[in-house]
């Protein structure tokens, strides 16, 4: 019987990190991502599981899908399959909001799978987000970002913004967590923070690989994968993006009063390695009201699972 072992992110959590630094590193475990794809040998398995995240279950044969996935897996010669894609959590976009149809598919799919969600404090994951959103073209103010008017949030379902935005309230992880205990079982979810991961690394890999059921693996946590735009990037990024032409593969081509380079080729290769300056994009004020908003759902989240969440500042 095979072994699924299924990390669905949540984004800018060290994903990409543990994707690349990592996973293809483990003892005896066949991975499955987006980094990965030229080394699996499942064929039609990644671009199809990658399909059906954010898909409409409603126009799918879900029987007929576990059982293409199946027979794709049966290729495989470990007997422990760790699939990492984080689009499964939820859209970024959209404020993950179809993360409950997502982890339901995801129950039909694979019914005994183990789940790990990896977490971070979430005002700093918001500022990650951000900039994440400046990288991929938008321009969005911050308040506009986090759905921020008159100093409060907006309640769920409101919006007054055409731009890609997310609500704090849809990061509270208590509630996620709740979600996949309740269709996994509680021994089949493993949350891990971040901080964890920069603050005792030997602690967090060796609790992640016993989880998967593999033998330790620790590596090096000192070189980050994936960094942001710096503050001074952003800056000229939140200027620029509304100019910026993108073509289908997601490349913004400069203005044309600028040099014919991609927009984040420039910001990256030439701003950052220049002229790199750190700062933050959300106020210290707009951070409290983040965590003022989350710190008892955090705090039961801590208390349900013991995960040491207090000292990282989560409340």
């Amino acid at each position: 019987m095979r072994d699924i072992v299924f990390h669905v992110g949540i984004h800018r959590t060290g994903t990409t990190f543990l994707q690349t630094r990592c996973y293809p590193f483990l003892t005896d475990v066949h991975l499955v991502c987006r980094e990965n794809y030229s080394a699996s040998d499942t064929g039609s398995f990644t671009d199809r599981l990658a399909r059906l995240a954010g898909a409409n279950p409603l126009f799918l044969d879900l029987d007929a899908e576990q059982a293409v996935l199946e027979r794709c897996l049966a290729r495989v010669d470990q007997r422990t399959i760790l699939i990492s894609m984080e689009r499964w959590f939820g859209s970024m976009w959209h404020g993950f909001s179809n993360n409950q149809i997502n982890s339901q598919t995801l129950r039909h799919l694979f019914p005994a799978a183990r789940i790990i969600l990896t977490i971070r404090r979430q005002d700093t994951l918001l500022e990650s987000l951000y900039r994440q959103i400046l990288r991929g073209y938008g321009y969005p103010t911050v308040d506009c970002f986090l759905n921020l008017v008159d100093g409060r949030f907006l309640e769920l379902g409101q919006n007054h913004t055409y731009f890609p935005s997310i609500n704090p309230r849809t990061l509270d992880f208590h509630g996620y967590v709740r979600n996949y205990a309740a269709l996994f079982g509680d021994e089949n979810v493993l949350v891990l923070p971040l901080e964890r991961m920069v603050q005792d690394p030997r602690g967090y890999f060796e609790t992640l690989c016993g989880f998967i059921g593999t033998e330790p693996y620790y590596p090096d946590t000192a070189q980050p994968v994936h960094e942001g735009y710096s503050l001074l990037s952003s800056r000229i990024a939140l200027v620029l993006n509304r100019f910026v032409r993108v073509n289908r593969r997601g490349a913004g081509s400069l203005p044309r009063f600028l040099p014919p380079r991609p927009l984040r080729h420039v910001l990256t290769n030439v701003v950052d390695r220049h002229a790199h300056t750190k700062g933050q994009l959300i106020d210290d004020r707009t951070r409290r009201l983040v965590m003022d908003l989350l710190g008892d759902s955090n705090r039961a989240l801590d208390e349900d699972l013991g995960l040491g969440l207090r000292p990282y500042g989560y409340y």
